[in-house]
């Protein structure tokens, strides 16, 4: 979605939010920071804020996606996101890159 977006012109640099199941994401509209509540026990409570860093190299129907280097900032309940500067604290940072249709993380895992 983050590379058709950027592809097909509707903006230059894509913004996502994406949260695992059993995980909120509770965004206070005054200071727009998010903070982060899940199941006790639920094994990947998480919350992904992505940004693109420019048009895909490739994104054509019937061909493989290749698009590098989407960050990605991971928090989990503690961590917070400052929505306005599009920062976080209490996460961990990292790339996610489709290359030829396969996730590649530089973390090694792609969550």
């Amino acid at each position: 979605m983050l590379a058709r977006l950027v592809h097909d012109g509707w903006t230059k640099q894509a913004l996502a939010i994406a949260a695992d199941r059993e995980t909120a994401a509770h965004v206070e509209p005054v200071e727009r920071t998010v903070t982060v509540h899940a199941t006790k026990k639920h094994t990947t409570p998480y919350v992904y804020f992505m940004r693109t860093p420019g048009p895909p190299e490739v994104c054509k129907p019937g061909t493989p996606l290749t698009f590098r280097n989407v960050q990605v900032y991971r928090i989990g309940p503690g961590g917070h996101f400052d929505l306005q500067r599009w920062e976080g604290t209490g996460g961990i940072a990292y790339t996610l890159s489709a290359v030829e249709g396969k996730l590649v993380s530089s973390r090694g895992e792609i969550y």
